[in-house]
């Protein structure tokens, strides 16, 4: 009614406010009905434009009742708007019309695509996370704390080292031998060391039954001849402090070698003693037959005695394949070959010295930063002490003694409770 207040084509007028309509909701990419949007507006338009032919051909009959209020024109127009008006109300209106699916797909894909993004950007954030966390990172800010803390912990490691070796060698070897725990270890690991260096098998059974229920025999090496197994050996750890004769320690080892053989189906016997005062007669090493099979070695690995554990190793690897190759005869030929391969091993073992010195030297650096760690630390408690004295007139300690620091070299006395806190490990001690 505007539009035809002031002059304007009625017709013309509605035809372009929906085109621009139509046109709006393409900008806003809602593509869905428009086609059938587009189909409702050219049905308008064809109804509107038969409409304006058949108004123009009563015009000249009809002027006052087209002009009129109740005129065709308005109600063919009235007519035409309502049923554009309902059709557009299917497209926008209920729940599953076009256009409100158009609208749901693309929210759909917008709630899909931040979702991405936002995955992708934490997952960055998580990796540059665990960059920094990671203390082999270079860029990690905990690499330096950790390296202090590893500094830290190799000093207390070098000073417990020093105070242990100060507590004297008697505790460590009563220790180290208790029942032939520790010691049957590294024994029988020394052994399996040379075995694997002269290409044989060893095998661990100190805790294996063999025949039976019966676990003598702490070791099993699988003697080879090139690639084949021909012979087996059984080694035995002991410390037998406890026996105090020659006769009774040599029938006890002769027994140990007979049991040990049997109950692991070996040939050949090689026992080990920790300490040579505990051999027969005070022996190096105590032949247990005519033939070199079973033999006994005074070892101690504590004294850098791997070479002749290797020398004696051989031999008896040597006699029990010469008998199973010749009987009961020593082969010449097979015992120069394996005198020659046990020079070899003895030339590998001349950097046992160098290595002896290096750590003597790092012994002596220990030494030396333990007693740095002690001044500083007594200098340390002396200055707690005083700050404390300026603002404690009394200072109790749980056993009435006064803080004291030891002369000696052997220990370090902390005697205040509060301040062994400060050093205990995690055991308490």
């Amino acid at each position: 009614k505007a539009a035809e207040a002031d002059g304007r084509d009625v017709a013309e007028y509605v035809t372009n406010a929906v085109e621009i309509g139509v046109k709006a909701l393409q900008v806003t990419g809602v593509n869905l009905g428009v086609e059938a949007l587009a189909d409702g507006i050219a049905s308008a338009e064809t109804s509107m434009s038969n409409a304006a032919i058949k108004l123009s051909e009563d015009l000249k009959n009809q002027l006052k009742e087209i002009t009129g209020k109740d005129g065709s024109l308005v109600k063919s127009i009235e007519e035409q708007l309502k049923d554009f008006s309902e059709e557009l109300e299917k497209l926008t209106g209920g729940e599953h019309s076009p256009i409100r699916e158009g609208i749901k797909v693309q929210l759909d894909a917008l709630s899909n695509g931040l979702l991405t993004g936002f995955a992708r950007v934490s997952n960055t954030q998580r990796d540059e996370m665990a960059k920094l966390l990671d203390i082999e990172n270079a860029q990690s800010p905990l690499r330096l704390l950790a390296g202090n803390l590893k500094q830290v912990g190799d000093a207390v490691a070098a000073i417990q080292s020093k105070l242990d070796e100060n507590k004297g060698a008697a505790v460590e070897a009563v220790r180290g031998t208790n029942k032939g725990g520790d010691y049957e270890v590294v024994a029988i690991e020394a052994v399996a060391e040379i075995a694997r260096q002269s290409h044989d098998e060893p095998i661990a059974t100190g805790n294996t039954p063999g025949k039976g229920t019966s676990k003598k025999g702490d070791g099993v090496v699988r003697l080879r001849e090139g690639l084949s197994v021909k012979a087996n050996m059984v080694v035995e750890a002991k410390n037998v402090s406890s026996l105090k004769t020659d006769a009774k320690k040599l029938k006890y080892w002769a027994g140990q070698a007979a049991a040990a053989r049997q109950n692991r189906d070996a040939i050949g016997f090689l026992g080990l003693c920790k300490n040579i005062e505990d051999m027969p007669g005070k022996q190096r090493i105590i032949a247990l037959d005519k033939l070199g099979q079973n033999l006994v070695l005074a070892y101690d690995p504590d004294k850098n005695e791997d070479e002749f554990l290797a020398l004696v190793y051989q031999v008896v690897k040597m006699h029990c394949l010469s008998m199973v190759s010749n009987g009961v005869e020593i082969n010449p030929a097979a015992m120069a070959a394996y005198i020659q391969e046990s020079f070899d091993h003895l030339k590998q073992l001349d950097n046992i010295d160098v290595s002896v010195r290096r750590i003597r030297t790092e012994a002596t650096n220990i030494s030396n930063t333990s007693e740095v760690v002690k001044d500083a630390l007594t200098k340390h408690l002396n200055s707690i002490k005083r700050e404390l004295a300026g603002s404690v007139e009394q200072l109790t300690i749980a056993n009435s003694e006064p803080l004291a620091i030891s002369d000696s070299e052997n220990e370090l006395v902390l005697t205040d409770e509060d301040f062994q806190k400060l050093f205990a490990d995690e055991e308490g001690k």
